[in-house]
C-alpha cells in the first residue's frame, strides 16, 4: 500500500522468464529481469510475473524480490493447437491475479493472452519475428513457420493499442501497422554491467548470445583468423550455448572450422555462463564483438556497452541505432569476414582511439539503459495507460 492508502496498481508482465535470476538465457529474459527488479522497488506498483516453464519443471509460482513469478506448464500438443492451449493457460493465470494492467513482453502468445484479458495492456515488441522466421534452414519449416508467426505478429500488434518500441528498427520493420499509441523506450541494463571497472585484456575479444546461424559465428571465426596474422597474442572467447537440438550441426562446423584451421589454443567456447561469470567476462576482456545477420536491439551491446568495452557490430537490424559508428564503436557490413576482421585489427592496434571509443560508450549507455531510468519511464507509461483506460 502506498502511503497515501490508495492502492498500490497490480500490473502482471508476462513474457519469457529464467527459471532463475542469475541464469539469464536471452534477451528478453534480461529485460523482464532488469525491469521487474526496478519496478518492485516502487511502492505504487505491485508487481507479479507470469511465464511459461521451457524446462518441464511444471506450474509453481516463486518469490522473488518484491515481486511473485508464476511458471505455467506448457501445453505438450504440437503446432497451433500448442499455442492455443498455451494461450488459455496464461489467461488463466493471468486472470487469477485481477490485474490492473498487462504488460506483454514481445509479440505472439504471451500478447495473445494479454488482450484476451480484457485488461488495459501494453506491448513491449522486442524482435521481428517474421523476418526470424525467414533465416530457417529448412525450406518448408521456414516457409510454415514465416505464415504462421507473420499472421500472430501482425495480430497482437493490430490488438494493441499501447506498444513500446525498444529500437527504431522497429517503427522501420511495422511501418504503417504500428496503428496505436508507439512510446519509445530502450531497454534496461542493471546496475552491476555499469560497475565492471575499466581495463581488460586490450587483444582480448568476447562473443556472448546464442550459438546459432543467425549471429554468423563462421563469418566471426573467419574474421578472426584474419586477426590472428596481425595479432597473434589476440584471443576469442566465445560463451553461449548451441540450439537444441541444432539440426544443421552448426556448432559441430564451428569446432570443425576452428580445428581446421589451427585456432584451438587462441578460441575458448564457454557454454552457457551465469550472469555473475559473464560479468567476469566483460571484466577480462576489452572488445565485445557481434557478427549476426539480424537482430533488433541486442542485450549483449547495451552491456557491453554499459561496461565501457568496445563493440564491434555488423550493421545488422537496429544495431547501428546502438553504435555511433567511429565514435562509440565500429559497423561493419554483414557478412563481410575482411572488413571484420580488419575493424578488430585497428582497434586492437590503436589503443588510444580505442580507450576513448570505450569511454563514449559508457556514457551513451549512462543516458540511455540505467534501469532506474527505464523503469521510471515505464511506470509513468502505466500511469498514462489506466488513466485513458
Amino acid at each position: 500500500m502506498q502511503t497515501n492508502n490508495k492502492p498500490a496498481t497490480r500490473v502482471v508482465m508476462i513474457g519469457d522468464f529464467p527459471r532463475d535470476v542469475d541464469s539469464i538465457g536471452g534477451g528478453v529474459e534480461s529485460v523482464m529481469v532488469y525491469l521487474c527488479e526496478r519496478l518492485a522497488t516502487r511502492p505504487e506498483i505491485e508487481l507479479h510475473v507470469v511465464t511459461l516453464d521451457r524446462w518441464g519443471m511444471g506450474s509453481r509460482v516463486v518469490q522473488n524480490a518484491g515481486y511473485t513469478a508464476s511458471y505455467v506448464a506448457q501445453s505438450g500438443m504440437r503446432g497451433p493447437l500448442k499455442s492455443r492451449q498455451n494461450e488459455s493457460r496464461l489467461l488463466a493465470r493471468v486472470n487469477e491475479l485481477q490485474p490492473d494492467l498487462v504488460h506483454a513482453q514481445i509479440a505472439g502468445q504471451y500478447a495473445v493472452a494479454a488482450h484476451r484479458s480484457g485488461k488495459p495492456h501494453i506491448l513491449t515488441l522486442h524482435g521481428v519475428r517474421y523476418l526470424e522466421a525467414n533465416l530457417r534452414t529448412r525450406l518448408l519449416d521456414r516457409l510454415y513457420r514465416n505464415r504462421v508467426v507473420a499472421r500472430e505478429e501482425y495480430k497482437s500488434i493490430r490488438n494493441a493499442r499501447y506498444i513500446i518500441s525498444i529500437n527504431p528498427f522497429i517503427d522501420e520493420c511495422f511501418s504503417g501497422l504500428l496503428q496505436g499509441q508507439v512510446r519509445h523506450i530502450e531497454n534496461p541494463v542493471a546496475d552491476k554491467w555499469f560497475d565492471v571497472e575499466d581495463g581488460g585484456n586490450e587483444s582480448a575479444i568476447l562473443y556472448a548470445g546464442r550459438i546459432t546461424s543467425r549471429k554468423d559465428i563462421l563469418t566471426l571465426l573467419k574474421a578472426f583468423r584474419i586477426v590472428q596474422t596481425e595479432c597473434p597474442e589476440a584471443t576469442l572467447r566465445i560463451a553461449g550455448a548451441p540450439d537444441n537440438p541444432d539440426p544443421t550441426g552448426y556448432f559441430d562446423k564451428m569446432k570443425s572450422y576452428v580445428s581446421a584451421h589451427g585456432l584451438t589454443e587462441s578460441v575458448r567456447f564457454l557454454g552457457n555462463l551465469s550472469e555473475s561469470a559473464l560479468l567476469a567476462e566483460y571484466a577480462n576482456n576489452a572488445v565485445f564483438v557481434l557478427a549476426a545477420v539480424l537482430e533488433t536491439a541486442p542485450m549483449s551491446i547495451a552491456q557491453a556497452q554499459a561496461a565501457g568495452r568496445l563493440v564491434v557490430a555488423t550493421d545488422a537490424g537496429g544495431c547501428r541505432h546502438m553504435i555511433r559508428n567511429g565514435e562509440s564503436g565500429v559497423i561493419v557490413p554483414i557478412g563481410d569476414h575482411e572488413a571484420l576482421g580488419t575493424a578488430l585489427i585497428q582497434r586492437i592496434k590503436d589503443q588510444p582511439g580505442t580507450i576513448l571509443m570505450r569511454r563514449k560508450a559508457r556514457e551513451d549507455a549512462l543516458t540511455r539503459y540505467r534501469a532506474d531510468v527505464i523503469a521510471q519511464r515505464t511506470a509513468d507509461f502505466y500511469d498514462e495507460v489506466l488513466a485513458a483506460s
